[in-house]
């Protein structure tokens, strides 16, 4: 299978991310804790959380990731930020039902954590296509097919040959 130019975002991603507690549910095949308005909202898990050697504002340890920083999105800016988040809860989920009656659910609109990112390659870059596009994965060394290069639409030598018959025939016509 060949490598895209473009990739979603959700390939960088570290842990599988799910947007409901039922989906984790029968991704994992396990059913979730309730969730806790005391936690920030969390969608995904770390199987195998470090201890970073740093304390949060607790005195608890934490464990550290490298996610995308939520305002520079807005911005059309791409950048990630370094994040910690307690290590207790670094294995649990933390998401509010979906359904209904389940809407304003207190504690489910507190920031949540961002979904931690891998390295990406030294080949690879975060972009924006558009305003309105969402965070794409660019892999710089596959060619753009939306944007013309040495591969697609590069002149031959036939091409050059007609475009100078074609200018000649112009100039011929504009002299007269």
């Amino acid at each position: 299978m060949s490598k895209a130019a473009y990739e979603p975002i959700s390939k960088a991603y570290l842990f599988p991310v799910y947007a409901t507690a039922e989906d984790a549910e029968r991704a994992t095949g396990k059913t979730l804790e309730p969730f806790s308005a005391d936690l920030r909202p969390k969608r995904w898990i770390d199987p195998n959380p470090v201890d970073s050697g740093l304390e949060g504002s607790d005195g608890n340890p934490t464990a550290e990731y490298r996610g995308l920083e939520e305002a520079s999105v807005a911005t059309g800016t791409i950048k990630t930020k370094r994040f910690s988040v307690p290590l207790a809860e670094a294995s649990m989920f933390n998401i509010p039902r979906s359904g209904p009656g389940m809407t304003n659910v207190p504690g489910a609109d507190v920031p949540e954590y961002p979904a931690p990112l891998k390295e990406l390659a030294p080949t690879q870059i975060l972009v924006r296509r558009t305003p309105m596009s969402g965070v794409e994965i660019r892999n710089m060394d596959v060619p753009d097919p939306g944007v013309p290069g040495p591969e697609a639409g590069a002149f031959t030598a036939e091409d050059r040959l007609a475009l100078q018959t074609i200018r000649a025939d112009v100039k011929a016509l504009l002299t007269r």
